[in-house]
């Protein structure tokens, strides 16, 4: 089993070189997350929300971590941000933070087959 503050720290120390980014700080966010360091996620997520406050993935990330800590009202209104944000990318996270907000089933299903219908990216 992984161990969460190794993970943590490796993640980190991957990051540490890149120019701080609004991608990257939204990865160092998640890194923290991970740790267990839940406010040092905070202060990395906001510090991206304020690079890229129209990013839909960046503010899908926030709506991730706001989940993950049982922050539904707050999550709520960052994954519906995300939404009515443009993006060229076809994210799914967007999609999968506001499936699993859904009241009910068929909400549910209605963003999961959007999630299904995103091709996956290929990296070259």
């Amino acid at each position: 089993k992984l161990d969460n503050k190794l993970y943590s720290q490796w993640c980190l120390k991957s990051l540490a070189d890149l120019e701080p980014a609004p991608y990257v700080v939204s990865a160092e966010a998640v890194c923290l997350f991970m740790g267990g360091n839940l406010m040092g996620a905070n202060d990395k997520i906001e510090d991206a929300i304020a690079q890229a406050p129209k990013d839909q993935l960046v503010n899908s990330v926030y709506a991730s971590l706001l989940l993950a800590t049982n922050s539904q009202d707050r999550a709520r209104a960052a994954v519906e941000k995300a939404l009515s944000l443009e993006s060229s990318n076809n994210w799914k996270l967007p999609y999968i933070g506001a499936a699993r907000l859904c009241p009910n089933i068929e909400c549910s299903e209605k963003y999961w087959q959007r999630v299904l219908r995103i091709p996956n990216k290929r990296w070259k």
